[in-house]
């Protein structure tokens, strides 16, 4: 597998491990300023709400897995698709299921001008329901 492949899903992976613990601060790196984002409840979020919701109390994880993460890579642009099963509360109420994530990152220069991946679409749909 190239380099590049293996990289995202290892950022894909790292996305996963950062969002359960908060760390807002690797997700902001890896997350573009213009992001779009799908819940999979259907609504749509911009990075700071996300991050914002990352810092809320009621929203927590009990558990995150990323499983079965493949990357794709077209020149500067790369698709990620990925199962995440999830244990946790959202806005209080807890929920548990195994979700489809896609999400979209583009090749583009920082401004120290080395290129950097970034995700500026991010799908979620939850695709099973577990029983708790």
């Amino acid at each position: 597998m190239e380099t590049t492949e293996q990289d995202l899903i290892d950022v894909n992976i790292k996305i996963g491990e950062a969002e359960k613990q908060r760390d807002a601060v690797y997700l902001s790196t890896k997350l573009a300023d213009n992001l779009r984002f799908r819940r999979a409840n259907g609504t749509i979020v911009d990075k700071e709400t996300y991050l914002a919701d990352l810092q809320d109390l009621n929203n927590t994880y009990e558990y995150l897995y990323s499983e079965d993460v493949q990357a794709t890579v077209y020149e500067n642009t790369a698709v990620v698709s990925l199962r995440v099963r999830a244990k946790g509360t959202r806005g209080g109420t807890p929920f548990e299921g195994i979700f489809r994530n896609i999400r979209l990152f583009l090749n583009q220069p920082d401004k120290d001008k080395n290129p950097v991946w970034q995700c500026y679409m991010w799908f979620n749909a939850r695709i099973q329901d577990m029983q708790a």
